[in-house]
């Protein structure tokens, strides 16, 4: 026999070849001729392999039937030409170098039947490699589609998120703009009310200069309203009725105290002075005193009553507010006074009841609305038996008594 690693021949009891020294095992004489173990029983049991497995007869038929294993696993392959020895037919170990029966070199002694037999031991497919190649190629698009996956999410959200912002920022934007009309349009408001109260302060800055005290020789007193700048007074009939001259005191718009004074002739409309309680001065010059003082100049200018825009259009309504200019008694009759109060009823002559207090003296004076616009002329008192509502006769009323009155 021949070492399975070197090739050297060796002898029939050498446990080690002398030339390489590699072990010699699992090997053993059966009738001259050395086979595998595992393959004894089925020579013995069979005579014609025992007179010569490679007798030139039956050298091929012997080569089929025979079986040589070097692995127990591999006893259900039968072995293939390009597994034996191509100088001699005999089946060597798997990993040997040189034949055991002739001592030729093998070369590709690789044998299909390894890997089969391989495979078979391990339970897994011939065909492994390619699946794992599917599984890797399989898993790398799955892992790609689920990376697109989570970043389409993760845009999407991003998008979202970016929307939101936007919207939220065009929302404060509108709320800012809507917060700054508001603010313009209150500033604006401020602005007209400052306006207003301006023109409304220089209303009855102007009213007080045309709202006179008079002093008529029947012994009578009482208050009236320049309605021309050349010196005509509207005032109550019952004022100067049997007067044959008046004095008429201008104030002082700011403290209300007597600053000029002019003679004034009374003028009655027979019977439609009687009926509205209505009656005219006309002023012609200016007072003269027991001491030569003259108390104005005439002719001059007179500022006259002059109601504000929009007064044409104006209603009045119960719980409107009201304003008295006149002298009444109780504060001494000399200086000017302004009393307060609200529209409290409408009687059936088409008069005013209001709550402002009027009193002796305030009788022909002037009583004007909260935009200033022309209300009537304070004319009386009516008593109850625990309060009083003063009387003004109606703008409408004076209105009537203007257009009766005759053109000369």
């Amino acid at each position: 026999m021949f070492c399975q690693n070197c090739g050297d021949k060796l002898a029939d009891d050498d446990k080690f070849c002398s030339k390489c020294g590699e072990k010699i095992e699992n090997l053993r004489m059966a009738d001259n001729r050395f086979v595998r173990r595992g393959t004894v029983n089925s020579i013995n049991q069979n005579p014609t392999k025992r007179r010569g497995l490679f007798q030139d007869s039956n050298l091929q038929s012997e080569k089929e039937e025979t079986k040589i294993i070097s692995n127990p696993a591999s006893k259900t392959f039968k072995d293939k030409p390009e597994d034996l020895c191509k100088n001699c037919g005999f089946k060597p170990e798997d990993n040997s170098k040189f034949c055991e029966n002739c001592g030729a070199e093998i070369k590709n002694t690789e044998s299909k039947s390894k890997t089969v037999a391989a495979a078979v031991i391990n339970n897994i497919p011939v065909q492994i490699g390619v699946q794992t190649v599917i599984r890797t190629k399989r898993k790398k698009i799955l892992w790609t589609i689920g990376s697109l996956v989570v970043l389409i999410v993760i845009i999407i959200i991003v998008s979202s998120i970016y929307t939101n912002f936007e919207n939220n920022q065009k929302a404060l934007q509108r709320q800012l703009m809507s917060q700054q009309q508001k603010t313009n349009q209150l500033s604006n408001q401020l602005q007209n009310s400052q306006k207003r109260t301006e023109q409304l302060q220089q209303t009855a800055f102007d009213n007080s200069k045309s709202v006179v005290n008079i002093m008529c020789d029947n012994g009578n007193g009482g208050s009236g309203t320049i309605f021309t700048t050349d010196g005509w007074v509207l005032t109550n009939n019952h004022v100067i009725k049997g007067a044959s001259t008046c004095e008429v005191t201008l104030p002082d718009p700011i403290t209300g105290n007597p600053v000029s004074i002019y003679e004034a002739n009374p003028v009655f409309i027979p019977d439609l002075s009687k009926k509205y309680d209505i009656a005219m001065l006309e002023i012609y010059s200016s007072y003269t005193d027991s001491d030569g003082k003259t108390w104005g100049d005439y002719p001059t200018t007179f500022p006259d009553f002059n109601p504000p825009d929009g007064c044409a259009s104006s209603t009045l309504q119960l719980g409107d507010s009201v304003k008295i200019y006149g002298y009444p008694v109780t504060s001494g009759g000399y200086n000017l006074t302004i009393t307060e109060g609200i529209i409290s009823s409408f009687d059936d002559d088409g008069n005013i009841l209001t709550s402002a207090k009027i009193d002796s003296g305030n009788s022909g004076g002037l009583a004007i609305d909260q935009k200033g616009c022309f209300v009537g002329i304070p004319s009386a008192v009516v008593q109850g038996n625990y309060q009083n509502l003063g009387v003004i006769i109606s703008a409408s009323n004076v209105e009537d008594f203007i257009n009766q009155m005759p053109s000369q």
